[in-house]
């Protein structure tokens, strides 16, 4: 299975990779993991991770996410990686770097049109920092897979693109001009897009010649998707079967949704510092009794990380939270609030939002979503035909090499990240 579509842009790097600068230079790129949670595995996989731990194709749950319910109420957490499969990163364990190649090398040359390193290393690193800060762990062999696997990406991408523009399609400017500014309006400031662009190693020049060639692309997807329509369309029946197939894929443990209001203890905390605490959680509760919103309050008195949300924590599982934490949560019914409870992060109050018992996900909850992906298949399917055909039509040079293992390797061969030969 690829892990990234053949028609994926680089484009998809450079606006991972800005939206992490803006994040972490606007404070909000911390992970919004809650102090009630164990602190010992991540707060959230990576999609790619959650389809693999939760089944084909299926969105697992938004565990620990406070904006969206699960889209399959409470799928599974992820379970130990399969062969193949990154491992997750044991606490404390240092990840190994990105691999990168030379940045003037030319890794890939299609119809005369050159993919350079420096795009490529842009892309992939994107895409690496996602593995990590989900917890994964790319060993180098799994890196230079997965490096190959988005080149040859970025060539179905060109070879779309080439054939967009043969085929007459040309750019919206406006559009182009609205995505561009949205993308500016990310950063705080003109100085800190502008530095974010640097970070990325990339000009504004670049960020609009990539968005007007990402554009083009998408264009003549969407008209060879309706192209296609016969060939994409999917029936009830085939979803049905997927889902008959794929038992595991629809099962979940039990989840509660909550929100909470915690007075965090200092480091260290002395018996005094409590005592202010437990003063500050009592305040919060006296106002929740007078039926004062549970959010509202848990922004004005909670110093955890998710004030600015109410406090929400989406749905979790059992397992996820510190355990008094967890037992307070799970024995609330929807709508109840507990009483104060002590955890070694502080006092947290907590209410009850939902509650999804364990069990198997009913057809009909997830027969769109399964229509979807299924459908979505089969024109990736269509559309890696396609690129297949292109190919074997254009002239494709992938000129990527990598050096040999260090062990392997004496002094007079190239370093890592430099061309193994003066191919291209």
């Amino acid at each position: 299975m690829r892990v990234f579509p053949r028609r994926a842009a680089a484009l998809v790097g450079v606006l991972i990779g800005l939206s992490l600068i803006f994040s972490i230079s606007c404070g909000r790129g911390k992970t919004s993991r809650s102090e009630s949670e164990k602190g010992t595995a991540p707060a959230g996989a990576s999609e790619s991770a959650r389809t693999a731990a939760g089944g084909p194709g299926v969105p697992a749950s938004a565990e620990g996410s406070a904006t969206a319910p699960p889209r399959t109420p409470g799928a599974r957490a992820a379970a130990p990686a399969a062969p193949g499969q990154p491992q997750a990163q044991g606490q404390g364990q240092k990840p190994p770097q990105p691999i990168t190649v030379g940045e003037k090398m030319v890794v890939a040359r299609i119809n005369g049109k050159e993919i350079i390193g420096k795009d490529l290393n842009r892309a992939y690193i994107s895409s690496w920092r996602q593995f990590v800060q989900s917890g994964q762990i790319l060993p180098e062999d799994q890196q230079r897979k997965l490096m190959g696997q988005l080149l040859d990406a970025m060539i179905g991408n060109e070879l779309l693109l080439q054939q967009a523009v043969s085929e007459g399609i040309k750019p919206d400017q406006k559009a182009i001009d609205e995505l561009y500014h949205k993308i500016q309006s990310g950063a705080s400031s003109e100085q800190q897009f502008q530095q974010a662009l640097q970070q990325m190693g990339i000009t504004a020049e670049r960020l609009r010649e990539q968005l007007t060639n990402n554009y083009v692309t998408d264009s003549y997807v969407k008209k060879f998707a309706a192209s296609h329509a016969k060939q994409i369309a999917t029936t009830e029946a085939e979803a049905k079967a997927f889902y008959d197939k794929n038992p595991d894929a629809f099962t979940h443990q039990e989840m509660v949704h909550a929100r909470h209001i915690l007075r965090k203890f200092p480091p260290n905390v002395t018996d005094e510092q409590k005592k202010a605490e437990r003063a500050k959680i009592e305040e919060a509760l006296a106002k929740l009794k007078k039926g004062e919103d549970f959010a509202q309050v848990a922004r004005t008195y909670s110093s955890d990380n998710t004030a600015a949300k109410g406090g929400d924590l989406g749905y979790f599982p059992r397992g996820r939270m510190v355990p008094q934490f967890e037992e307070a949560a799970f024995s609330l019914k929807p709508g109840q609030i507990s009483g104060i409870v002590e955890s070694r992060f502080g006092y947290h109050l907590i209410r009850c939002e939902d509650k999804v018992a364990a069990g198997v996900v009913p057809f009909a909850n997830v027969k769109k979503q399964i229509l979807d992906k299924l459908s979505e298949d089969k024109k990736q399917k269509e559309l890696n035909a396609e690129i297949d055909k292109l190919r074997a039509k254009a002239k494709v040079e992938v000129l990527l090499k990598f050096p040999e293992k260090e062990e392997k390797t004496s002094a007079s061969q190239p370093k890592t990240g430099e061309p193994a030969s003066s191919t291209g």
